[in-house]
């Protein structure tokens, strides 16, 4: 279902008889995306209380999208909707691109049965922390993009959040170490990572991985700032039941602790008991963007991993990656021996851009 996408005020009596239909077939609605207009949504509402009884039974997943083209958007006047109170089946919930946060206010919505939320823009910690309480079921957060929060003074010190919520997808604008610091989200398995701020608090990051035990997929995007070795190290070495590891390359800075990382993360043959061994329960790795490696290091580390090096070690399921097409520093030569390894298990692409999400695993678990 969709709203118009441009609409100019005298317009907005004119779709009547679309509203009515809408209204009359509210039944049968199992996936809605709408662009969010309040005088639509408005007139929606009026519309459904003109009819005796009603219900959004079968709706399971609500799409809203912010529509600049909708000219009835501009000066309407604040009205507190309700209609979707009536969903007693609603568990998914996507903002499409809706930067204006105007919705918190207008839009009632049952966040105790939600269980999935998607790219909710502009939450600064108070925010995501009221998101939380108020979803208790919450399972899946994809896309929470997070503003900095004023430092707390004393008499304001943020309360310790803990939720049960399973994968989250988080992009951090600047500072990320309120939100670090004061969220524990013991039942995590999948958390994606990315941060364009000039610094990163890798001691701040480690202890909240460390605090999800059940971690088992990450997804780290680091840009504008250099990566060091011993911080990397530092926090993968606190993760050893990870499966799943996504890291990409974004700048060609980040490159000088390439080869120490993949030294690091070389199996030897006492890694099954070797309690400082990076990573020992990888089955996927996945690298993304601009690769400055040694490819001698590089295939010395896919060999211990392939199964034909470190017994009674996890054998590495599959390895994925995506190379910039103008990366000169890498070829598929360099890659040959590392493809006769994993054979079938390799995957190895050409990109000419850095993708916005993970290529390898496009969805939450």
């Amino acid at each position: 279902m969709f709203c118009p996408r441009s609409v100019s005020e005298a317009q907005l009596e004119l779709p009547q008889l679309l509203v009515n239909a809408l209204a009359a077939s509210v039944e049968r609605w199992k996936f809605l995306r709408i662009s969010y207009s309040t005088s639509f949504l408005s007139m929606l509402e009026q519309a459904l209380g003109r009819r005796h009884s009603w219900s959004m039974q079968r709706l399971r997943k609500l799409v809203l999208t912010f529509n600049l083209g909708w000219i009835g958007s501009q000066n309407e006047i604040p009205v507190r909707i309700s209609i979707f109170l009536s969903a007693p089946n609603l568990r998914h919930i996507d903002f499409g691109h809706m930067h204006n946060s105007s919705w918190r206010q207008e839009l009632q919505l049952p966040w105790q049965q939600i269980e999935q939320l998607d790219h909710v823009y502009a939450l600064n910690y108070s925010d995501f922390t009221l998101c939380l309480r108020q979803s208790p079921n919450l399972i899946r957060f994809d896309v929470l993009v997070v503003r900095s929060s004023p430092p707390p003074t004393l008499q304001a010190v943020p309360n310790l959040v803990r939720h049960p919520v399973q994968s989250l997808s988080v992009h951090f604008r600047d500072e990320c170490t309120t939100f670090l610091r004061n969220t524990v989200l013991s039942h995590l398995r999948d958390l994606r990572i990315t941060h364009v701020h000039s610094s990163f608090p890798w001691e701040v990051v480690t202890s909240f991985m460390s605090a999800s035990s059940a971690l088992r997929r990450l997804v780290l995007r680091i840009r504008h700032f250099k990566v060091l070795h011993e911080d990397m190290r530092t926090m993968l070495h606190a993760l050893p039941r990870l499966e799943e590891f996504e890291l990409f390359y974004c700048q060609i800075s980040q490159q000088t602790c390439s080869n120490e990382l993949f030294a690091d993360l070389t199996l030897t043959p006492s890694a099954r008991c070797d309690t400082s061994a990076l990573l020992p329960n990888l089955r996927v790795l996945s690298l993304v963007g601009v690769f400055a490696m040694d490819p001698i290091i590089f295939t010395a580390m896919i060999r211990s991993r392939s199964g034909k090096g470190a017994p009674g070690t996890t054998t590495l399921q599959s390895l994925h990656m995506y190379i910039m097409e103008n990366d000169v520093l890498l070829t598929s030569d360099d890659l040959a021996e590392v493809k006769a390894l994993m054979g079938y298990r390799a995957h190895i692409y050409q990109i000419d851009r850095m993708p916005f999400r993970s290529p390898t695993f496009p969805d939450l678990l």
